[in-house]
């Protein structure tokens, strides 16, 4: 569904410098989806955090994050 979300995700690991793969946090499934950037982005593995973030023609990309 196309829109405007915020999310606590758990950060997975880098694909490349503009994208990374996520797990929505407290969920029970782990899917591993992908999530987009306007610039480069690097994150330990594991850190939990707060985003805002569009879903546009089945992609996340990320528009800020709230808090890490």
């Amino acid at each position: 569904m196309n829109g405007e979300w915020f999310a606590e995700i758990i950060f997975i690991d880098s694909i490349d410098a503009t994208t990374f793969l996520f797990d929505l946090y407290r969920s029970p499934y782990r899917d591993h989806e992908r999530m987009m950037t306007n610039g480069p982005f690097s994150c330990e593995r594991g850190t939990i955090m707060t985003v805002l973030f569009i879903r546009q023609d089945g992609k996340n990309i990320l528009k800020k994050v709230v808090s890490a």
